[in-house]
């Protein structure tokens, strides 16, 4: 649980970040942050289409693709699907 929120708040502030310059979110994004497991380096790549949002977030353990991507107005939404230590993690981004 304590790694889930340590990612929940690195992903609120990048969301913040991406909110701020909804308009155009399309392209690459690096974030890096500490965490319990270390500092943690990512990079995302989003690609906008009308309502759709799609991207892989990549970060020290490897690339994933965005599931389930909105873009509507100046708000979006996402899901990161992660595997650490054997078990399932689903990150929504919403800002």
């Amino acid at each position: 649980m304590k790694v889930r929120g340590v990612f929940l708040i690195a992903f609120g502030v990048m969301a913040m970040a991406l909110s701020a310059l909804a308009q155009d979110v399309s392209g690459q994004w690096t974030a890096t942050f500490n965490t319990q497991i270390g500092e943690q380096h990512y990079t995302y790549t989003f690609k906008v289409d009308g309502d759709k949002l799609t991207g892989t977030p990549k970060d020290d353990r490897g690339t994933t693709e965005i599931a389930n991507g909105t873009f509507k107005g100046d708000d979006f939404t996402f899901v990161e699907n992660l595997n650490i230590n054997g078990k399932d993690i689903a990150n929504t981004y919403k800002g």
